[in-house]
């Protein structure tokens, strides 16, 4: 009798899809937190531009909800359809969302 397979873990995906993350990406494990930042001693996922902080944002992935857990650290802000996000506030967001960052010239698009 074959022996049972682990279940295949669910990623969230990340796109870089305007300004200097255009076209760059990530699959992001629910145990995983992404942090977006202008530093690359505080963030994975790198951004040159001096509008984003040096510790922008992060993101978590949840499995089960199938959200994204996004909370904003940054001065310049992080928007979804023109709304900021509240600062240092967990924010579930759903697949196929766009967060654009400060003036929205870089922009990332969940799922």
């Amino acid at each position: 009798e074959p022996a049972p397979q682990p279940a295949t873990e669910r990623m969230g995906v990340l796109r870089g899809i305007a300004g200097a993350i255009e076209g760059s990406g990530y699959r992001l494990p629910e145990a995983n937190k992404m942090i977006v930042g202008s530093s690359s001693e505080k963030a994975f996922w790198v951004i040159d531009d001096p509008m984003i902080s040096r510790y922008h944002l992060s993101i978590r992935y949840q499995a089960i909800s199938d959200l994204y857990m996004v909370t904003d650290y940054s001065e310049n802000g992080t928007f979804i359809d023109g709304n900021r996000l509240e600062k240092r506030m967990p924010t579930p967001v759903k697949a196929g969302t766009i967060l654009s960052l400060a003036n929205g010239e870089n922009q990332i698009l969940l799922g």
